[in-house]
């Protein structure tokens, strides 16, 4: 049976990385909960955008997909007409 969604608490990297020089980083699910959702009024865009930044800051660069992918879902099926971007 296909996997339809992510995992969001696991994380992508590998395990086996260099441990040496590694930072701290958080899992994908628990920084998108630094997201407030978006909930298409026009205002909150800048907050939202903001929000999604800090998010990417504290994930490992190889979960972006995942979380990029999570963020845009979030952005594109909560815009209203006056406000559709193309993404």
């Amino acid at each position: 049976m296909p996997i339809l969604y992510p995992d969001l608490e696991a994380e992508v990297a590998s395990p086996d990385s260099n441990t040496a020089n590694m930072t701290e980083y958080i899992s994908v699910g628990e920084a998108l909960k630094l997201v407030a959702p978006f909930k298409g009024e026009k205002r909150d865009v800048l907050a939202f955008i903001a929000n999604v930044d800090t998010a990417f800051e504290v994930i490992d660069l190889r979960n972006e997909g995942i979380c990029l992918n999570s963020c845009r879902h979030e952005l594109v099926g909560n815009l209203g007409p006056p406000l559709r971007i193309g993404i």
